[in-house]
């Protein structure tokens, strides 16, 4: 993805050129600032910290869980109801408001989020929160190591997005996601077994 992106200078032009660079990329000098950038990781962590600096100065009010019940908002037009706030908007607004306007939006990771709703008390969430998650990729490692994962395919996907979520994607968007998935894979499901029902026929 980086080699593809122009990172290194490489001259390539699909996935298969991009490939054969991977070990002199992630041997060179440039390697780690351009991973990094790559990632976001520098903009997160910026604006991960800056959001906490407006809490404490009061340029932001706490949203005691307000982003935590957005998903339950998202079949509702905002023509008929004020939709709860989202971390990531309402941190945009507040440090460029411009370029919210614009659509824009600057991440912030999931710690400040639990921080932008409970303050220093959201410790007693964010531990337990990512203590399921930890536990959750164990089971994933026994799963593909049992060959037991195809069952489970959705576990994958909900770890994979969470990983988006630390960097800073924000917790609407990943239950959304989340819910979503559950929903689809649920019709999937019944929809094979309602498809592989023996048929009884009388003679």
């Amino acid at each position: 993805m980086s080699i593809l992106r122009g990172y290194g200078g490489y001259k390539v032009d699909n996935f298969y050129d991009a490939s054969g660079h991977v070990f002199d990329y992630m041997t060179s000098h440039f390697f780690m600032p351009a991973i990094v950038n790559n990632l976001e990781i520098s903009s997160t962590y910026l604006h991960s910290n800056n959001s906490v600096e407006y809490l404490e100065e009061g340029k932001m009010d706490y949203l005691y869980g307000e982003t935590f019940i957005k998903p339950l908002f998202i079949f509702f037009p905002r023509s008929i109801i004020t939709k709860p706030k989202s971390s990531i908007g309402y941190y945009t607004e507040t440090h460029d408001p411009e370029f919210r306007a614009k659509g824009g939006s600057f991440p912030i990771s999931i710690q400040s989020e639990f921080y932008l709703n409970f303050g220093i008390y959201s410790l007693l969430l964010i531990v337990p929160f990512f203590m399921i998650f930890n536990m959750m990729y164990k089971t994933i490692l026994i799963m593909i190591k049992n060959r037991e994962i195809i069952n489970f395919a959705y576990a994958l996907y909900i770890y994979q997005i969470f990983l988006s979520l630390v960097r800073g994607s924000g917790l609407d968007i990943f239950l959304v996601y989340t819910i979503f998935l559950l929903f689809f894979f649920f019709l999937y499901k019944t929809s094979i077994k309602v498809f592989t029902l023996p048929l009884h026929v009388k003679v």
